[in-house]
């Protein structure tokens, strides 16, 4: 299963501001579009809860955490249960979009092949971080950078070796 991790993300490596909040981003077509080319999504449960109103249609939403699945919508408690259950049904690639987390469960996991950061002109100075407090050392091989809109430039790395502390 490839894992392709998109997210937003400040000058300051933060995907939300102190409260959780992202009106920041405005740049969400970049996620429909990558989340209908795969067909799912995987989010945590706050992530969810923050966007369960404004569900991409045509997309199948896996959650990190509990909760009763429906037609649209699955559950699951660790990452690799969440990818046997997007595997079961089918899917061969993934998109990961936080929270920070999220992220940060299927990085320790090893299970995140590639990194999508839409980096945006700002600086929020405190906030949720990309892979939460992570101590751990992530080496990235660029492989593509291009300016979106608005100064937000999207660098997509693979994932080269993640290594435990």
């Amino acid at each position: 299963m490839n894992v392709i991790c998109q997210m937003a993300v400040s000058l300051d490596g933060f995907i939300a501001d102190k409260d959780g909040g992202t009106s920041w981003v405005d740049d969400f077509e970049q996620w429909e579009q990558a989340a209908k080319k795969t067909g799912n999504m995987i989010v945590g449960h706050k992530t969810f809860d923050e966007i369960k109103a404004d569900l991409f249609t045509g997309v199948h939403y896996f959650v990190l955490g509990s909760g009763h699945d429906s037609d649209l919508v699955t559950f699951g408690t660790d990452p690799a249960s969440l990818l046997g259950k997007s595997e079961a049904k089918g899917f061969q690639e993934t998109l990961l979009c936080g929270g920070g987390l999220a992220n940060q469960a299927f990085l320790m996991f090893g299970l995140i092949n590639e990194l999508n950061l839409d980096v945006h002109p700002l600086l929020l100075g405190k906030g949720i971080k990309l892979f939460g407090d992570l101590q751990e050392e992530l080496r990235l091989e660029l492989r593509s950078s291009h300016v979106l809109t608005d100064g937000i430039i999207q660098n997509s790395y693979k994932v080269i070796k993640f290594q435990q502390c």
